[in-house]
């Protein structure tokens, strides 16, 4: 009994690590109900919130029975990703659970609201950690990533080191569009990033056009024109126009001139509104974002694109800790008056008071949905002080905080 046991021990150990070394993501085994996550412990110390992610795993896996011996993805809602593999006729696990991983990056944004959402905000900084050393995996090295551990876990690839011309065999072949597009059609699944609207404006601020092309078709395009009745096109033009004045008003809070932007805003809810389908709809947008983001690249030099890209996200994954100009001027490897000079020449904005907006931003997201302190909120975002916080967001918004969460309440 002993002796079969720690065969079944040491089987896991060597597809632990055969998994690990191939794809790096960590095994966490499932068998008679019970997760079995030390393997992953190894790795990542965060097994209580792997368990509250893996909450519904047990009814995954028993929904998914007829699709044993293939990887399934399991989402769950805090962001973290898994592959299942359900397992037949083994004794050692029923499932092995591979991961978690990102499909999307995470911000300062993303991990207040998961640490509100799980209760574990005076955790906060190592939630960032956590989340920040995950594996990101977009959908194309998902799905490379998902057909190679198939193959392991399929062939039982344990006692022996893995052959990477194994691999190489099998996936040979493997058409990633071609199959990719047929899991599409009978999966449409679209989540929700925490941070598209940010991502959005921001390609729009450095006038990144493809990834506005890529956020159009990934977002709008899904969301609003599956459908092609009457009635759908009025709910798409309606959020076509909605969005649009969203828009109009991010780029005039960013710099831009009313002047040009409000009748080009009127323009063009004319235009939606003369639409006569979902698919002319569509088209028209395009054009708008598209036309839009040309409009401000052909303005600004490749390398400045590029420079103020960086610093954004920079800020987006770090404004909760202190930044200073030369912090990020040396991150970028710039001076920091070249750095200042031309964030503010293409922004319209001054680096500071552009640092300062996203902290007001996500303060108001805290204020409308906590209950903390002035003097925490200061802090998770950023300010050195509760007196400096307040000074800086009633310039913005023309409000106290406290004023600003009772109206909001």
């Amino acid at each position: 009994m002993i002796e079969e046991k720690n065969k079944k021990n040491l089987t896991k150990i060597q597809l632990s690590n055969t998994i690990f070394s191939t794809s790096n993501m960590n095994c966490i085994f499932y068998k008679d109900g019970i997760l079995d996550i030390e393997p992953v412990e190894k790795h990542l110390k965060a097994s209580e919130l792997i368990k509250y992610s893996l909450n519904n795993i047990a009814e995954f896996i028993e929904n998914h029975q007829s699709d044993a011996e293939k990887i399934l993805i399991f989402d769950t809602d805090i962001y973290l990703s898994y592959f299942v593999f359900i397992k037949e006729n083994t004794e050692i696990f029923d499932a092995v659970i591979l991961g978690p991983y990102l499909q999307n990056s995470t911000n300062e944004h993303s991990i207040n609201k998961l640490a509100i959402k799980t209760g574990r905000f005076d955790q906060r900084e190592n939630l960032k950690e956590f989340y920040f050393k995950l594996p990101i995996i977009n959908n194309k090295k998902e799905f490379y990533l998902k057909h190679a551990s198939e193959l392991i876990l399929k062939n039982e690839i344990t006692y022996k080191v893995f052959d990477e011309n194994l691999l190489t065999e099998n996936m040979a072949g493997l058409d990633y569009q071609k199959i990719n597009a047929k899991e599409n059609e009978e999966d449409d699944r679209w989540t929700e990033s925490i941070n598209e609207e940010n991502l959005f404006f921001e390609s729009l601020l450095i006038g990144n056009e493809e990834n506005l092309l890529e956020i159009y078709n990934r977002s709008v395009r899904h969301l609003f024109f599956k459908e092609k009745t009457e009635k759908h096109l009025r709910y798409a033009k309606n959020h076509s126009i909605g969005g649009l004045v969203v828009m109009s008003r991010k780029m005039i809070n960013l710099g831009g001139d009313p002047k040009i932007i409000l009748p080009y805003e009127s323009k063009f809810i004319d235009l939606i509104e003369e639409t006569k389908s979902v698919e002319e709809l569509s088209a028209l947008l395009e054009f708008l974002f598209i036309n839009t983001a040309r409009t401000i690249s052909e303005s600004m030099p490749l390398e400045q694109v590029d420079m103020i890209e960086k610093a954004i996200d920079y800020v987006a994954k770090h404004f909760s800790e202190p930044i200073k100009i030369k912090d990020i001027a040396d991150y970028l490897g710039l001076s920091r008056n070249y750095f200042s000079a031309s964030f503010k020449k293409n922004c319209k904005i001054s680096f500071a008071e552009y640092l300062n907006k996203t902290r007001v931003k996500e303060s108001k997201y805290l204020l409308e949905n906590t209950d903390f302190s002035m003097s925490k909120i200061a802090k998770a975002v950023g300010f050195s002080s509760q007196h400096y916080f307040t000074k800086i967001f009633k310039k913005n918004e023309n409000i106290t905080p406290l004023n600003y969460r009772i109206k909001n309440r």
